[in-house]
């Protein structure tokens, strides 16, 4: 959301799955013709090298474009400043988040 507001988020998110769906579809189309021509262990490596256009991509984003009071939704997000944030030992406070953490380590 800090990249194209609340408005657009419907049009970014449905983008971002078209994108991803046609990149599931090549990554296993890859490592299916890896693992035929040369052998099921260097699906292994075809994998590893996948994670070089995924950083190449996130690297393409900016830390200027991304604004911080507009993915959080501030109303007073056209300010020059970032909004104050809490300190991280606010979190251990909220109950609901604990639970939540709890029932993850469970799982």
């Amino acid at each position: 959301m800090g990249l194209v507001g609340h408005s657009a988020l419907a049009e970014r998110l449905g983008r971002n799955q078209r994108f991803r769906s046609a990149g599931s579809l090549a990554a296993a189309g890859l490592m299916g013709v890896v693992g035929y021509a040369l052998s099921n262990h260097f699906i292994f490596f075809a994998s590893a090298l996948l994670v070089i256009p995924a950083v190449v991509a996130l690297a393409r984003i900016r830390a200027a474009v991304v604004h911080f009071g507009r993915s959080v939704g501030a109303p007073d997000h056209h300010s020059a400043t970032a909004p104050p944030r809490d300190r991280r030992a606010t979190l251990w406070q909220n109950r609901s988040l604990m639970t939540f953490a709890a029932c993850l380590f469970l799982f």
